[in-house]
């Protein structure tokens, strides 16, 4: 037992807004700490109150209050310590505009289903993954899945087996297993495929008929795990959107706005299957890539949780340049660039400056090892800005490999995969002898596969 109110205790605002009522209330301060194993347990018992005055409401927004071990109300402006709310009961909090009280919000700690109070955290959160396992995997050179072995926090789901561990569930080993294929049925529903293997061909579009996904085109597939006592089952969730690249679907991960079964809110996200059409092999990476959410389904941290794994920001400037004039074509930033490993790429972004007056389009020149791999146009004034986009990789990736695309959805000249450590060249070239052009900020970066 533990300091915390029983009944009452509910504040409002009084019809004077310059003041607050309390209704009639008990509860207990408890001192557990001086002697645990002789505990002090005092009894609070206190009437209404009434037209409390606020004595802080012309100079403070809030105000904090409790009652103390004699039955006073206690108004302060800092939030209540832990160490005080062992010596406090806690009501709530009150706001004001500095003339008059504009909310009064009870929020006590109670001393009631105590016992509950996990459960409702548990239930605030969802399910937990225990330890790191219930990872997913290739099966092989196949369209199989695996999964390792594991343990899911889910309230009450493991009591019939083991009523001394009733909320920590064991999950076997999956090897290959039958699960769930699952999209949208056009008309507010869902379609649910049992089936061994994965489905990289197509993605879910809304209409209710799967749509085809174009040659080396990627998808982003949700993979949840339903655990209980009794049964392990995982379903695959069909992406909603398609990419042209594997550095695009990892985007995507945080980006897709994506609709999922009801049926699945009382399942554990595991992760994700990032895989382009034609996969025939999940285990290549060229071609697939099973990325493992956090403890709580998440996309934080936590070991294989996170996304971006070891992204280095090689190149990074936010000064402005010297002004490119003529017809020249100039250096503007000279970028050494690291061994990439397996699956790696390398991406940039930059925002340029011209004269409103501009005539001639500008073109970014970008050299890889004295080869010109990329060709961007600028030809926006005042500012010409490059998104993020994909200059190189090791991923063999035939998307990338034809280049870059400018805003409008240009592709840039053929870019090149390379895993040699190599230097980064742009070049500035004027279309006019009277154009002026001005990098303002660069970033270049090593996304890691």
């Amino acid at each position: 037992m533990g300091t915390g109110l029983v009944t009452g205790g509910v504040m409002s605002i009084n019809a004077d807004p310059t003041k607050f009522d309390i209704t009639a209330g008990s509860g207990y301060i408890v001192d557990n700490h001086t002697d645990p194993a002789v505990p002090v347990v005092t009894k609070v018992t206190w009437g209404a109150f009434t037209a409390v005055v606020a004595p802080w409401l012309a100079t403070d927004l809030v105000q904090n209050i409790a009652i103390n071990a004699a039955g006073a109300v206690v108004q302060q402006l800092a939030a209540f310590t832990i160490a005080e709310t062992r010596d406090y009961i806690i009501i709530g909090r009150l706001a004001g505009n500095l003339s008059a009280i504009t909310f009064a919000t009870t929020a006590p700690r109670v001393l009631f289903n105590v016992a509950l109070d996990a459960d409702d955290l548990a239930a605030s959160l969802g399910q937990v993954n225990i330890g790191g396992g219930n990872v997913f995997s290739a099966n092989g050179a196949n369209l199989n899945v695996n999964k390792s072995s594991g343990e899911v926090y889910r309230t009450g789901a493991n009591y019939s087996a083991d009523r001394k561990s009733p909320n920590i569930v064991p999950s076997a080993a999956l090897v290959a297993p039958t699960f769930l294929r699952t999209y949208r049925n056009g008309a507010g529903g869902f379609i649910n495929v049992s089936t061994t293997v994965t489905d990289q061909n197509f993605y879910d579009n809304g209409t209710g008929t799967l749509a085809a996904v174009a040659t080396n085109k990627w998808t982003v597939q949700r993979i949840y795990l339903a655990a209980s006592a009794t049964a392990t089952r995982a379903v695959f969730v069909y992406g909603q959107a398609v990419y042209n690249s594997l550095g695009l679907a990892k985007d995507g991960i945080a980006t897709e706005a994506v609709v999922i079964n009801a049926s699945l809110n009382d399942t554990l996200l595991r992760g994700w299957l990032l895989v382009r059409n034609g996969c025939t092999d999940l285990s290549d990476t060229n071609e697939a890539l099973f990325i493992a959410a956090g403890k709580l389904g998440d996309t934080g941290s936590g070991g294989a949780g996170s996304i971006a794994g070891a992204d280095l920001t090689i190149y990074q400037s936010s000064v402005a340049a010297a002004e490119v004039s003529g017809l020249t074509e100039t250096t503007i930033a000279t970028v050494t660039v690291p061994t990439l490993g397996a699956n790696d790429m390398v991406e940039f972004g930059a925002v340029f400056t011209r004269p409103a007056s501009q005539v001639g389009n500008t073109l970014l020149n970008v050299y890889l090892g004295g080869s010109l791999i990329a060709v961007h146009t600028l030809d926006v004034a005042p500012f010409a800005v490059i998104p993020r986009q994909h200059l190189f990789s090791n991923r063999n990736d035939p998307a990338i490999q034809l280049g870059c695309s400018d805003a409008a959805g240009v592709l840039m000249t053929g870019s090149v995969d390379t895993t040699a450590a190599s230097t980064l060249v742009l070049k500035i070239q004027n279309g006019d002898a009277g154009d002026a052009t001005t990098l303002q900020s660069l970033t270049v970066k090593l996304v890691r596969g």
